[in-house]
């Protein structure tokens, strides 16, 4: 089949590998001339090794905790799985690589794909067409969907040394600030409203007077949005699907996880949208219970959280809920800050 895929991010690349593979004649389209420039924390859990195992060869430190920081309240989460904050552009400059070696998938970089040209390849060119666009996606607003993305998500980078095996996180109105301790650089950043994001980043570091950061990105993060098309030919996956995680605004394990149901599902978008609403809208239900209920009783019913949480950090059910976060359990552990 010729199968059209725009975006080359980490998942776009990753289909464009496994499709070609399996002897799928895939052109892949990306609007910038280069890779790995998008706004990404890159702190994925051990879970990408099954996609994609040379990533460990590009890994920048290990994270075992996350300390949530509320005006009144501390919580360590301890994670079931071992994270680990990666350099991005080097594993899709490695996807790239891989694929213009097997020499099997058409790349077309610095070329944007607009609604008009949707149309044409729709009828014309491709059998079928995989949006994997990000926030903004074109493919999605060719299919009809409005985009709603309030949040924004904003990071800058100090060379500050941090090895500490500890995020932190500080709530804010509707999002939160981190600070991830890269090993060579310290990250802060914010995921929220626009309009809001960037004064109270800047507020943040002031206080704590850190200034003379190397490099500032930032990019719309498309939240609480989850949709698929019923269609026959086009179809969405990662970002441009909304399979982010509406705590923490990460989204390339659920990508790749879509990925792998429309890969096992491929050619049959139909089978595809069954299999991965069934899987992500029961996600997005639980993470949006377990972001309202921690920020509501952390910033007003402090006292009724629990100091420690066992949790997957990628993937929860309604059995997580109940025995870590409406339970009177304490999973005793210790979190190592420098």
């Amino acid at each position: 089949m010729r199968v059209a895929i725009i975006g080359s991010g980490i998942c776009g690349l990753y289909l464009a590998k496994s499709l070609s593979q399996k002897g799928h004649e895939v052109f892949l389209f990306e609007r910038k001339e280069t890779l790995g420039e998008k706004a990404c924390s890159a702190l994925y859990s051990e879970r990408i090794f099954d996609f994609l195992p040379f990533a460990k060869d590009f890994i920048e430190n290990e994270i075992k905790f996350c300390k949530i920081i509320f005006p009144k309240k501390e919580i360590k989460l301890k994670f079931k799985k071992r994270f680990f904050v990666f350099n991005r552009k080097k594993i899709e400059e490695r996807l790239f690589e891989e694929l213009l070696k097997e020499k099997k998938a058409k790349i077309f970089l610095k070329t944007e794909i607009k609604e008009e040209n949707l149309k044409e390849m729709e009828e014309k060119d491709f059998e079928r067409i995989i949006g994997i666009d990000g926030a903004n996606s074109v493919v999605r607003k060719y299919l009809g969907k409005k985009i709603f993305s309030p949040f924004l998500g904003i990071l800058t980078i100090f060379e500050k040394p941090n090895f500490s095996d500890c995020t932190k996180v500080f709530p804010t109105q509707k999002g939160f600030i981190w600070e991830i301790p890269r090993g060579e650089t310290t990250e802060y950043g914010i995921l929220e409203v626009g309009e809001m994001a960037k004064k109270i980043l800047n507020d943040f570091l002031e206080k704590k007077n850190l200034k003379n950061f190397s490099q500032i990105k930032s990019a719309p993060i498309l939240i609480d949005d989850f949709w698929i098309p019923k269609n026959e030919k086009i179809t969405l996956c990662g970002e441009s699907a909304g399979m982010i995680k509406p705590w923490s605004g990460g989204g390339i394990i659920w990508g790749l996880f879509g990925a792998k149901i429309l890969l096992e599902s491929f050619p049959n978008f139909f089978l595809y949208k069954k299999r991965v609403e069934r899987f992500f809208k029961k996600q997005v239900l639980i993470s949006r219970i377990i972001k309202k209920s921690i920020y509501f009783l952390g910033f007003r019913f402090p006292f009724l959280l629990s100091g420690h949480y066992f949790v997957d950090g990628d993937f929860f059910s309604i059995h997580d809920i109940v025995r870590e976060f409406f339970s009177n359990k304490v999973e005793s552990s210790e979190c190592k800050l420098e």
